[in-house]
């Protein structure tokens, strides 16, 4: 009997340890990771506060590479099943999108172009994931980002956006570990009031592929 006990405390010790193994993204982490982001804030129903005419409006992508902090909580659900809550926050602002804005006749109305400058985002997240091997978590995000922007009068806007996206993380010890992701936005509508008075509407949308470093506190 004590033999059989015996081997029954070994067997459960062994299987705890298989558990520890499959885990190792349980818990707390952090991560800091550098994102390429390619953002893109839609013009729409602008009304020139000079004129009181509806103008058009071309814009470019602001792009770029920025560094990135996020924290998350990872769930063990089964011995395959993951669940993680998470927070990010960009480090540096995007690149400057170049703004045209010329009346409906095609007139130039600021020759130079405006700009709006992405400054920062700060998103939260829910991420259900996969354990494809001890070492190896496949996971989809969806997620709410908080966006704020200057223009050249230094105005500061804020827009909201949903965001989606596929990631992996891989382990290569007990407390550390790498990912990739790759991230869409589909914002939406916010109307805002320019440094001139202008009123116009805004609705963010694009796309970040991030690399980083994660580790466990």
């Amino acid at each position: 009997m004590k033999k059989a006990n015996c081997l029954l405390v070994a067997g459960l010790l062994a299987a705890s340890g298989t558990v520890q193994a499959q885990s190792v993204f349980e818990g707390l982490s952090g991560n800091v990771g550098v994102a390429y982001q390619s953002y893109e804030s839609k013009f729409s129903n602008f009304v020139s506060a000079a004129t009181g005419n509806g103008l058009n409006v071309s814009h470019g992508n602001s792009t770029g590479a920025v560094g990135k902090l996020g924290v998350d909580y990872t769930w063990i659900l089964s011995s395959k099943k993951t669940v993680s809550v998470g927070a990010t926050y960009s480090l540096n602002s995007g690149s400057t999108g170049p703004v045209t804005i010329t009346t409906l006749a095609g007139a130039a109305v600021n020759a130079g172009g405006s700009t709006i400058k992405t400054k920062q985002n700060v998103g939260i997240y829910v991420a259900p994931g996969l354990m494809l091997s001890e070492s190896t978590l496949a996971y989809v995000k969806l997620g709410y980002v908080d966006i704020k922007s200057t223009d050249e009068s230094v105005k500061s806007y804020s827009q909201s956006s949903f965001s989606y996206g596929i990631g992996g993380k891989f382990a290569y010890d007990e407390k550390s570990f790498v990912y990739a992701e790759a991230n869409y936005l589909a914002g939406k509508k916010s109307n805002h009031v320019g440094g001139s008075g202008s009123t116009f509407t805004l609705k963010p949308s694009g796309y970040e592929l991030v690399v980083g470093y994660g580790f466990k506190f």
